[in-house]
């Protein structure tokens, strides 16, 4: 029974069997060194104009030359025809010219090489003459074959020469399956995915631990050991690291508040009438997204459009919260009696957002409130901010001053400016349902001396005796100018609803002066108030 002996191991001994003949043929014969080399290949890189590449290898014949562009292999006499050198074979180099209308594009990579059939293609006679050119023709073929057989054998996957005796068989294939060396590293054998990672746990090698299905887990990156192990958790809920484990958590909501109580419709910033308003609308800012909780913690968002309500029953003296709900799918405004008095706000609730609601229904968001200076009415203008909101507060102007010309005084008991303790003329009035909300405000008073005393104006909160701040100028004998002084006031907002009154007392006879008509210098300030409240 022949032995299965290597085809390489087969032409070495053909070609041994040659040489000992060529010693009978001829001894005479030259020697020549037709295949000087073990180079089978010649590249270049295309420049889209060159259509000619030179090979430097032996070649026998055209059909042992096999071209790629890019690694895409080309079709002889089709694509490109081959030139030898010398213009017959077999031959040291040539060229290859690519046929008219291929090109090889810029930077396109040629890769020209030497592929013979592993087939004897030269008959020798049986008897007669044995021409030294056929028998170098035989031996170079029969060298290029040994050497193209070695440089597929270079790129195959080989054991170490120190494997003797190491099995080489693959099992039979299972699917879903992984082939790896046994315990002993002699043999090829079948694993399963858990398998490989059961081991690799067990020896302490880096890599996955064992993990329940459908979990997300969290290994050391040096032990291999589990550190966690997440349930998927609820529906919709996402993975969050807390730095050491991970846990499953509700996704976080971007809540939107784009809402503001206001007076005027399609004007969220815009003063309303000084004479009260009977209509208040709740509509979108800088934006129409409202974020709403159900009542159940489950948020949703909603653009939203301008809503209006009547206050034309409101009771005058009386304040009212604004809240703002989805009402079986309808976007609706709730205006709720729930203040104690004017200065004494509800408990409110809050809603998953943190955001205040009314208390017991975390669906009713907390828009804002309003005060009623008037049965069924409500200001927000220069004089008055009745209007406060909850979301979305904005800077507003604060104004007042008297008509009066001038007046005198000459008493040292406090009282309010020329006794006027009306809104928008001897004093401004806020409410506010947050109280950490700065007010800011200035009085100031021109005054002319009757005589050498002192001048002295005040601000009262929600007094028209009492200053909490106090302004002072101090006039000498025979000084008949006129003198500006002014008096700052800057405070917290206290919740609920609060007037700022300017305040005057005087030794001196002084005459006071409200408007800039008789003051000079003209660029002096009026008598009055100005700030800034937020609401």
């Amino acid at each position: 029974m022949e032995k299965n002996i290597p085809l390489r191991n087969k032409l070495l001994a053909f070609l041994s069997c040659f040489l000992i003949a060529s010693v009978f043929v001829s001894s005479s014969l030259p020697a020549q060194a037709v295949v000087p080399t073990t180079n089978s290949t010649s590249s270049a890189t295309g420049d889209g104009v060159t259509n000619t590449f030179t090979f430097t290898f032996e070649l026998l014949q055209a059909s042992d030359m096999v071209v790629y562009v890019n690694k895409i292999l080309q079709t002889q006499s089709t694509a490109y025809i081959v030139n030898p050198t010398g213009g017959s074979y077999p031959c040291t180099g040539g060229t290859i010219t690519f046929q008219t209308g291929f090109i090889p594009p810029a930077l396109a990579v040629i890769l020209m090489t030497r592929q013979l059939t592993l087939t004897q293609t030269i008959s020798l006679p049986v008897e007669g003459s044995l021409p030294s050119s056929t028998l170098q023709t035989v031996f170079d073929r029969a060298s290029m074959q040994i050497q193209q057989i070695n440089t597929q054998q270079m790129l195959s996957l080989q054991l170490p020469i120190t494997s003797v005796g190491v099995n080489t068989a693959l099992p039979t294939p299972v699917a879903l399956n992984i082939f790896g060396w046994d315990s002993t590293g002699a043999n090829v054998v079948n694993y399963t995915p858990q398998a490989i990672v059961a081991q690799a746990v067990n020896s302490g090698v880096i890599g996955p631990g064992v993990s329940t299905v459908g979990h997300i887990a969290l290994f050391n990156n040096t032990t291999g050991s589990l550190l966690s192990d997440l349930a998927p958790g609820a529906s919709g809920n996402l993975a969050t690291s807390n730095g050491t484990v991970w846990t499953s958590a509700v996704p976080p909501v971007l809540g939107f508040s784009q809402v503001r109580l206001y007076l005027v419709s399609g004007a969220p910033e815009a003063d309303g009438s000084s004479s009260g308003n009977a209509t208040v609308y709740v509509g979108p800012y800088k934006g129409n997204l409202l974020t709403q909780d159900n009542g159940s913690g489950v948020l949703s968002t909603v653009k939203l459009t301008e809503l209006s309500s009547s206050i034309s029953s409101l009771v005058s003296g009386d304040a009212y919260s604004v809240y703002e709900y989805n009402n079986a799918g309808t976007q609706t405004v709730e205006i709720d009696q729930d203040w104690t008095n004017p200065t004494t706000p509800p408990t409110f609730g809050t809603d998953t957002l943190g955001r205040r609601t009314k208390t017991g229904a975390t669906n009713k968001l907390l828009i804002g409130a309003l005060y009623c200076s008037a049965t069924g009415k409500t200001n927000d203008y220069n004089g008055e901010r009745s209007v406060s909101n909850e979301l979305n507060a904005i800077p507003k102007y604060l104004f007042c001053t008297d008509t009066t010309v001038s007046y005198a005084y000459n008493n040292t008991t406090v009282r309010a400016a020329d006794a006027n303790t009306t809104n928008g003329q001897g004093r401004v009035t806020s409410f506010s349902i947050n109280a950490n909300r700065v007010i800011n405000l200035n009085s100031y008073q021109q005054t002319q001396p009757g005589s050498s005393g002192l001048v002295s104006i005040g601000i009262g909160v929600n007094s028209i005796t009492t200053p909490n701040v106090i302004g002072v100028a101090y006039e000498g004998a025979g000084i008949t100018n006129i003198t500006s002084v002014s008096c700052p006031y800057s405070s917290l907002n206290t919740i609920g609803l609060n007037y700022y009154q300017r305040l005057e007392a005087d030794t001196a006879n002084s005459t006071f002066y409200y408007t800039n008509n008789t003051v000079t210098p003209s660029n002096y300030p009026s008598s009055g108030m100005t700030g800034i409240t937020y609401n």
